[in-house]
């Protein structure tokens, strides 16, 4: 997980991405979701009875649009830290509630990395207006995500780890990283 909001150093500076004309970002309901999955199968890995919990919960999914056509699918949670980090046998002691991007996924296509950056710059600026931290979930898989993350100045915050043996016995945890000495 990646960190950036009144939590950082102060010295680290969002790098801002002008908006422009051909890049839409907004947030969906229940029916953007459904028409999400019917356009891009696969593109989002839940149930539909999933992500009508996620929504009525008070998350939201943003999708970005470029020239009209999706790139990104990014669901936002904003409750305390514990809630948003538990894991089987691991819980973070509870802190400030903190907007987070606990799953994004990119649409088949071109390189999302200016999606990327656009989107984490509209949620940063967001997050900035409710006096609150924004963090980044970032896969291992997701390369490109964490390479914009680094490039825009989120700094790595937690590391949650889920281990699983021969599918019998699994361990998940999550750990506060040291601060980044700059």
């Amino acid at each position: 997980m990646f960190q950036i909001g009144p939590g950082t150093q102060p010295e680290t500076q969002l790098q801002l991405q002008p908006a422009d004309r051909e890049t839409e970002i907004t947030a969906a309901g229940f029916s953007g979701v459904v028409d999400l999955c019917l356009e891009y199968p696969g593109m989002l890995p839940a149930t539909f009875s999933e992500y009508r919990d996620r929504l009525k919960k008070g998350d939201q999914v943003y999708l970005v649009r470029k020239n009209s056509r999706v790139e990104l699918a990014a669901w936002i949670g904003t409750r305390g830290m514990s809630e948003l980090l538990t894991l089987k046998h691991s819980r973070l002691a509870s802190g400030a509630p903190a907007m987070t991007i606990y799953e994004c996924s990119a649409a088949p296509g071109p390189d999302p990395a200016a999606s990327y950056e656009k989107l984490l710059s509209h949620l940063a600026q967001e997050a900035v207006v409710r006096k609150m931290d924004l963090l980044v979930c970032c896969q291992r898989n997701q390369s490109t995500l964490r390479a914009v993350l680094v490039r825009q100045g989120f700094r790595p915050k937690y590391r949650a780890v889920h281990r699983k043996v021969f599918h019998l016995m699994q361990h998940d945890s999550v750990h506060e990283l040291p601060p980044v000495e700059t």
